[in-house]
């Protein structure tokens, strides 16, 4: 025997638990260290430079600075996908501003070591 009332409790918890996200799809908060943020919801197979593009997209360019995201203590893979990186349904990701030392970048380019030995 179906009760009505169960119907229409079932779609009340659907209403309230918003749309159905979709198998693929990803609920993302970024977080900046200035305290801003922003949600998204994208792919799970989006590479992770096409999230840092949307991402740099949302955000004030700083001067001589990159922009990096972090996921769980680790940058997020420009080459990996968010899924093969652990992205899965709803994560939060950091993000903060680099310093780019031009010295540092032309000699890691360059294969060289530049300031005692170190290279990027």
């Amino acid at each position: 025997f179906a009760s009505p009332f169960l119907g229409f409790a079932r779609a009340m918890k659907r209403k309230a638990e918003g749309p159905p996200v979709e198998a693929d799809e990803v609920e993302l908060k970024v977080l900046s260290m200035d305290g801003s943020s922003m949600k998204t919801k994208v792919s799970a197979s989006m590479p992770g430079r096409d999230f840092l593009y949307l991402v740099r997209g949302q955000l004030p360019e700083k001067r001589r600075a990159v922009l990096s995201l972090c996921f769980e203590q680790r940058e997020v893979s420009m080459t990996k996908t968010l899924a093969e990186q652990g992205i899965h349904s709803s994560a939060t990701i950091s993000c903060v501003y680099k310093t780019v030392n031009a010295f540092e970048a032309w000699h890691a380019l360059r294969g060289t070591a530049g300031n005692g030995g170190a290279t990027l």
